[in-house]
């Protein structure tokens, strides 16, 4: 089996023989790949919609996986019994939709002792809830795939202090490591504020004023982190 830089990187970053769960699975082809290689002893994958939930259970009958990868039907993880797995998945979503799937089920995402997750979209805002509900950021990493460079976040229960909420903007752990796809990443990002600024620039209001401000500020911020992560000591 074959798997995409984005889903080798999510393997690599679950814990040897945990028994994963894989929160919108879609085809499962990282349950299966988990199983398949020994990395993983069996796994459960979950899927809300039907097309992939059937597209899901064919791949897991093909594999012969039928008996070490439990396919379930359902929402987030709300078909994971409270102490059932080791490590959970959640990959290939908005920052938003993993936020609410943490917080409709308490009770597991208290009992799992290791995430990870991948965001497509709002990952400060993803790292923001984390770090304020009883998380701390264990470890991150950037991976390219394709034309896109995609965010890996792996929380596990614990304190984060976070000095610097910049630090959110990118990943404090990418920025202690230096990663190598960083700079790239925080280009990206300060392209982004500079195309919000010249929206905000079309106001005239005070407040459009002060977001001018923010926003300037935080483009430079992020230049300055730049310059930092590739100076060479």
């Amino acid at each position: 089996m074959r798997l995409s830089p984005r889903l080798l990187k999510l393997a690599a970053k679950v814990p040897d023989y945990a028994v994963v769960a894989d929160i919108g699975t879609d085809h499962a082809l990282l349950p299966i790949y988990l199983v398949s290689t020994g990395k993983c002893p069996r796994a459960v994958a979950v899927e809300l919609k039907e097309g992939p939930y059937q597209a899901a259970r064919t791949a897991i009958e093909s594999f012969n996986m039928s008996g070490s990868v439990d396919l379930r039907r359902g929402d987030g993880l709300k078909p994971v019994v409270p102490g059932e797995v080791d490590a959970v998945v959640i990959a290939g979503m908005g920052a938003e939709q993993m936020i609410r799937i943490l917080e409709e089920s308490p009770q597991v995402r208290a009992s799992v002792p290791w995430f990870v997750l991948q965001p497509m979209e709002d990952a400060p805002k993803l790292r923001g809830y984390l770090v304020t509900h009883g998380f701390r950021l264990a470890d991150e990493e950037l991976v390219r795939d394709g034309d896109e460079i995609y965010e890996i976040i792996c929380a596990a229960p614990g304190q984060e202090h976070i000095e610097d909420e910049l630090l959110l903007e990118v990943g404090p752990r990418n920025v202690e490591r230096r990663d190598p796809l960083l700079p790239e990443l925080i280009e990206r990002r300060i392209q982004r504020y500079r195309r919000i600024l010249i929206q905000v620039e079309q106001g005239r209001t005070q407040r459009a004023v002060e977001a001018m401000r923010e926003i300037q500020e935080r483009i430079r911020r992020l230049d300055a982190l730049a310059r930092a992560v590739t100076r060479h000591d």
